[in-house]
Formats: structure tokens, C-alpha cells, sequence
């Protein structure tokens, strides 16, 4: 649904926007796909008098490729134009889609239809053909690598691009990278403390919503703002959580009979609220340096001008010196 909708949204703005009609497509198919599956369960296993049940599970049969196999090729291909990243990259396209085509109409006439409890004859289907998915390993591998390639060209379309696209990438690229690492992070706290199922779906959807965003060009500009703060925060919660957890082991071993005392627990607080200032600013300063250079070397080339204006009574050097700066830091 949340694909959907998104492509229906951008679609009604942006209605020659491929990758839209990509998701538009996804949503459809990925709807029809789990309608079928579930109805040739219900038919085929738990009521075999169903009318249609062959149907569902040939939808079933095909339809999972071309529903999910768009997004990992031509949804990363075209992002986030609708284009290719240059007519050199049609060779690609036309490669992709031949071999989606093969796949999708050899799984539609496969002599059997097996699905989740239930195998029966495929009624348009050809005499002799097994099932694709274990039989066509060749082919899937000429599919695994075109899909490979088009995230090879979003690198590329990432360091070729400027302005509003480079902006574009960028948003979904950190949220990408946001997902990932959030879901890592929590199937790992998940196995610790339970209970953390829901995020998953919840991620996907910021994730799709983070492309929708992208693609109407929404507050673009904001997102450099957004990673700055994530790094920072990201990395001082780490390190003031193993800060607080080493405090409250060294206590309890300083202190007999501590265990999990509120002494212990408030000593632990305090000394890593003292920490969370002086931790921030070291913090900020290393990403700065290491992530953002120029706003770096901007602030210590305004912080220099500073220092030299207190001296400087001379206008027309002043002048110049200034002009400098603003071309230095602001580079209009």
C-alpha cells in the first residue's frame, strides 16, 4: 500500500517520472501476488471445492519477480528522474528487461504449480518444464549481476551529480544506511530485552517515505543538518551509554555490597549528564573535521579574521582582507 500511494503521489506531480510508475506497478503487483498466494491456500489446502483456486496460485507462481525484481534494477537504474544516468546505460535497461521477461513468462508455464502445502497441474502450462527458480540457475545470475550494476550506477550518478540530485541521493543513501544499521542495532537488542518486532515496518516505511521525499524535492536542503546531528548523536549515546555502564561495573567493584544500589545508579547518572557537554562539543568538532571539512575550515578562517581584525586600522587592507574571507568561506 505505502508503495502505492507513493507512486500515485509523485506520479500526480511528476506524471513522467518512470520510477512512479515503477512503484505504482510494485504496489499493484505485490497486492495481486498476495491476494493470490492467499486465496490458492485457502482453495487448494483448507477448502478444495474454492472456485478459481488455480488461478491464484499461477499468480503465485509468476508474479513474485516482476513485482519485487524492479525495485534492486530499474527503481535503482532511474532514480531519481525517471532516467538513465546517460544513454550509455540503455544496454543495461534493454539486458534487465529481456532477462525479467524470460523469467517471468517461463515461471507463467511451468508445468506445476507448487505452493505452501498444495502442488497441482498448471492448466496453460508446458509439458516438461520444472520449476525456474531451482532449474534456470543461469539466468539468475545474469539477473543478480544487472542488479549489481544498477547499484553500481547510483555510485556513479552520486558522483557525477550536483545541486538538487546530489541532494536527492543523499537523503536516500543516509536513509538507507539509517535502516540497515537500526535493524542490526535492534535484532540484536530484540534477542536481549524482545519485544522489538515492530521495527522492521516501521523503518521500511520512514525508508519509502525518506524516497518520497527525495523525489518531490521537499526540504532537500535540511537533510545535510539532519546526518550532522545523527552522526553526533549516534555517537555520543554509544559513548555515554559505555560510559554510564563502566562507571556503575567500576562503583560496584569500589563499593562493597553496591549491586544495583540507587548510590550507584545516581553516582552513574550524574557523572554522565557532567560528561554530555564537553562530550558533545569533542564530538561535533571530529565530525566536523572529518565529514565536513569545509564548514571546518570556514569556522577557523572566520575565528583568524576575527583575531586579525582587533589589530587591523588599516580600511583598505581590511576591505580586501574581507573580500577574501567571503570568497574563502561563502564562495559565491
Amino acid at each position: 500500500i505505502s508503495f502505492l500511494l507513493l507512486g500515485a503521489l509523485v506520479a500526480s506531480r511528476q506524471p513522467r517520472n518512470a520510477v512512479a510508475w515503477i512503484f505504482i506497478a510494485v504496489g499493484v503487483g505485490v497486492g495481486f501476488l498476495t491476494a493470490g498466494t492467499e486465496y490458492a491456500y485457502y482453495g487448494l489446502v483448507l477448502d478444495n471445492e474454492a472456485p478459481g483456486a488455480a488461478v491464484g496460485a499461477w499468480l503465485e507462481q509468476w508474479l513474485w519477480l516482476p513485482s519485487v525484481g524492479v525495485i534492486p534494477t530499474f527503481g535503482l537504474l532511474l532514480f531519481p528522474d525517471g532516467k538513465l544516468p546517460s544513454p550509455r546505460w540503455r544496454w543495461l535497461a534493454r539486458i534487465t528487461g529481456v532477462v525479467l521477461l524470460i523469467i517471468t513468462v517461463g515461471s507463467m508455464l511451468e508445468e506445476e504449480l507448487k505452493g505452501d502445502g498444495y502442488s497441482v497441474a498448471n492448466p496453460i502450462g508446458i509439458s516438461g518444464l520444472g520449476d525456474v527458480e531451482t532449474d534456470w540457475g543461469p539466468i539468475f545470475l545474469v539477473f543478480a549481476a544487472c542488479a549489481l550494476l544498477c547499484m553500481a550506477s547510483i555510485i556513479i550518478r552520486f558522483r557525477r551529480s550536483r545541486g538538487d540530485e546530489r541532494q536527492q541521493l543523499k537523503l536516500v543513501t543516509f536513509a538507507a544506511s539509517f535502516m540497515v544499521v537500526t535493524i542490526f542495532v535492534s535484532d540484536l537488542l530484540d534477542d536481549i530485552v524482545g519485544g522489538l518486532g515492530w521495527a522492521f515496518p516501521v523503518l521500511l516505511l520512514a525508508f519509502i517515505a525518506s524516497i518520497g521525499v527525495a523525489m518531490l524535492k521537499y526540504r532537500l536542503y535540511d537533510i545535510d543538518l539532519v546526518i550532522n546531528r545523527t552522526l553526533v548523536y549516534g555517537v555520543l549515546t554509544a559513548l555515554l551509554a559505555a560510559a554510564y555502564l563502566g562507571l556503575v561495573v567500576v562503583l560496584q567493584g569500589l563499593i562493597p555490597g553496591a549491586g544495583d544500589s540507587d548510590l550507584t545508579i545516581a553516582g552513574s547518572t550524574l557523572a554522565v549528564a557532567a560528561l554530555f557537554r564537553p562530550l558533545r562539543a569533542r564530538v561535533q568538532g571530529f565530525i566536523d573535521r572529518r565529514f565536513y571539512r569545509r564548514k571546518f575550515d570556514a569556522q577557523r578562517t572566520v575565528e583568524s579574521f576575527s583575531s586579525r581584525l582587533r589589530e587591523d586600522v588599516d580600511l583598505e587592507h581590511l576591505s580586501a582582507d574581507l573580500v577574501s574571507v567571503v570568497s574563502e568561506t561563502m564562495q559565491p
